[in-house]
């Protein structure tokens, strides 16, 4: 029978997720709050609002690599998948906090572009990401 990426599948890797991103699980206002990665407009945002709550509000948490993305291409790896594979793919792509606005962009862009590849997809849409340190 097929795998299919559905509701337990998408909360088993948005916790896997949460951990290769904070090292932790949580809601959605706990990683935020933890998450470096941010687009420099959530960071402004942030540093305008001064309060945590509303900007957190107006902010979500975004893959990178869309998770689904991730789902197909470990399914295309058969047996050959691995737990290592899986983890580092997770590390090696951690969530990002942009604005609700980039959202919509991110979304738009992907409707938009013929040459759509994952990797690109804050390039496609202008979003400039930071480290916070």
């Amino acid at each position: 029978m097929d795998a299919k990426y559905d509701q337990a599948m998408s909360l088993l890797l948005r916790v896997l997720s949460n951990f290769a991103t904070v090292g932790c699980d949580g809601g959605s206002f706990a990683i935020k709050q933890l998450n470096p990665r941010m687009s420099v407009s959530a960071k402004l945002l942030r540093e305008t609002l001064h309060d945590d709550k509303k900007w957190a509000s107006e902010t979500i948490n975004e893959h990178p690599m869309p998770l689904k993305d991730m789902w197909k291409s470990w399914r295309n790896e058969g047996n050959s998948l691995s737990e290592k594979k899986i983890w580092d793919d997770l590390v090696s792509h951690p969530m990002v906090t942009i604005t609700k606005q980039e959202d919509a962009r991110l979304r738009d862009a992907e409707k938009h572009t013929t040459d759509y590849v994952p990797h690109k997809r804050y390039e496609y849409a202008s979003i400039e990401l930071v480290l916070l340190g």
